[in-house]
């Protein structure tokens, strides 16, 4: 079983390779406009004519090394089959796949020639290759410097919103009292860098990748912080990291030592800037109230604190929840604030 389905895999990959020619080409943004395959309709059917005449005359040399070499250069993209078809893998046929198109024209040139019983010798002869290389070139320009290179995916593929901080750390990074903090996802690994952001980064400034999860990042966003009176935090709008703090928790810890005294949007990211007035405490429930309320069948409060006392002006909350059962859907919570008297004085929906 598992060697029939290694063997359906790599024949999908390899149909999958084959069709990025004329069909189905390259998903990835950073690689392609997704789907767009390798040849136009005319110069594709010169490729499959180019092929065809290889195939023909495969005992004559160079058409023989041209076949093996467009075959040996696939395969590294055939046999990786998690994500076919993939351009990249597959660079080493350029300096041949662009030949079988030619050789195509070349025969069918020639075919014209002896149907007309003369050689095709005038300069007229190549005007249709000139409009089939306008048209090519015209439409390729469109797709990828106007289409392709407008589109949001394709600024997260190459790590727009990364350079875009990078550029900002370089001209706030001269004080040396400020620390930048760049979230990123607790699924990938403990030890993970952005490269984008320390080949661009010079500044004097600290700055941390930072794990967002919820058991250890309390503990250890103190040592972080370190001594600074400011904290920069980049919230990602996008991009790899785009769900890196789906609950905001970074801000949400970040305001229990000061305020916030910038919130400005960019590119990519959303910048919130932190005052550092007192030290952050390690326990994100310090100060638990026990409360066990249950929610229907699904949720139970175990327990919630909230402050600060005596009041700033702020005002935060952080509820301790238990799943009984697997939630049947998405839920929200809305936190009330009201007076005395009854009377609202705030309203958070989350």
């Amino acid at each position: 079983s598992g060697g029939s389905d290694r063997l359906q895999t790599l024949t999908e990959s390899l149909l999958g390779h084959v069709a990025m020619f004329g069909q189905e080409g390259d998903g990835n943004w950073r690689h392609n406009l997704p789907g767009k395959p390798v040849f136009d309709l005319p110069t594709y059917l010169l490729f499959l004519l180019g092929v065809a005449i290889c195939l023909r005359r495969v005992r004559q040399g160079p058409y023989l090394q041209l076949l093996v070499w467009t075959v040996v250069m696939l395969a590294p993209g055939v046999v990786a089959t998690d994500e076919y078809p993939h351009y990249t893998r597959v660079m080493g046929i350029v300096p041949a796949v662009f030949l079988f198109p030619a050789l195509g024209a070349e025969w069918l040139v020639g075919l014209v020639g002896r149907l007309v019983r003369r050689p095709l010798t005038s300069p007229l002869t190549a005007l249709p290759a000139l409009a089939l290389a306008t048209l090519t070139g015209l439409t390729t320009a469109r797709d990828y410097f106007t289409i392709w290179g407008a589109q949001e995916d394709v600024f997260y593929a190459f790590s727009g919103e990364a350079a875009g901080a990078a550029r900002l750390m370089r001209q706030l990074g001269d004080e040396p009292g400020r620390v930048f903090l760049l979230p990123y996802n607790f699924r990938l690994a403990p030890d993970y860098a952005n490269r984008t952001v320390d080949f661009l980064y010079q500044g004097r400034a600290p700055y941390h990748f930072v794990r967002v999860e919820e058991a250890s990042l309390p503990a250890g966003l103190p040592a972080l912080l370190g001594s600074a009176r400011e904290a920069v935090l980049f919230l990602w709008r996008g991009g790899e990291h785009g769900d890196a703090d789906p609950k905001e928790l970074l801000p949400f810890l970040l305001s229990r030592a000061g305020p916030k005294v910038e919130e400005t949007l960019a590119p990519g990211y959303r910048l919130l800037r932190y005052r550092l007035d007192q030290p952050l405490p390690a326990d994100l429930l310090a100060g638990e109230r026990p409360a066990n309320v249950r929610v229907g069948e699904q949720l139970l409060l175990r327990g919630w604190s909230a402050g600060p006392e005596p009041s700033d002006g702020r005002f935060w909350a952080a509820f301790h929840w238990e799943t009984l059962a697997r939630p049947r859907g998405d839920w929200s919570i809305s936190l009330q604030v009201v007076g005395p008297d009854g009377a609202p004085y705030a309203q958070a929906d989350r």
